[in-house]
């Protein structure tokens, strides 16, 4: 059971706390001073400074990427680059490299659907929706051909044949950065689901 005292103290402490509440409160509505409009602009450009660090830091792992990956291709196996070796070096297990050209022409196949037909000509931007089947599908079988390219490989590269696949795959997902856009901008993620064009 509380006593008067105790209950006279939560009183005392809630008016308190209301009052520095509403305190706040008329601080955040107040019209900024010039320090707060001085500091303000101080943590705008610092937030510019680091945005323009930040691309041109993607921008240039992007451009290593790409240029070790475009390495691996003129230099191929020391002797040839990496398509001639595709197609006349002996060692390469011609089974496995198969299957694995048929498993990218399926994954193609895919992304055709994906982004250019549901995403041009049906205008429909929720593919999970209009086909959950599509990304587990082609995660699986990129995987089976990731496994593919791997066994043709092995017998060139032996051990690297990991590290050259690895290094490939990220210079041509990273090549998209020297894509020019086109003035095309993404739709911003806060914008209504439901918008009207």
């Amino acid at each position: 059971m509380s006593s008067a005292p105790d209950q006279q103290n939560m009183t005392l402490n809630q008016t308190y706390t209301r009052v520095r509440q509403s305190e706040e409160d008329e601080d955040l509505l107040a019209e900024p001073t010039e320090a707060d409009k001085i500091r303000h602009e101080a943590m705008l450009k610092l937030k510019k400074r680091s945005d323009r660090r930040k691309i041109v830091r993607q921008k240039f792992e992007a451009f290593l990427w790409v240029a070790v990956a475009l390495a691996i291709l003129c230099y191929g196996d020391g002797n040839r680059n990496f398509f001639t070796m595709l197609l006349h070096n002996v060692r390469l297990e011609r089974s496995y490299l198969h299957v694995g050209y048929a498993l990218l022409g399926v994954n193609t196949c895919i992304f055709c659907y994906l982004a250019l037909y549901l995403t041009v000509a049906k205008k429909q931007d929720n593919w999970e929706v209009v086909a959950p089947w599509a990304i587990p599908t082609a995660t699986i079988i990129g995987l089976i051909m990731c496994l593919m390219f791997m066994l043709a490989l092995w017998p060139v590269y032996g051990w690297f044949t990991p590290l050259v696949q690895f290094t490939l795959f990220m210079g041509m997902l990273l090549s998209n950065h020297f894509i020019p856009s086109f003035g095309y901008k993404p739709r911003d993620s806060n914008e209504s689901e439901y918008r009207i064009d």
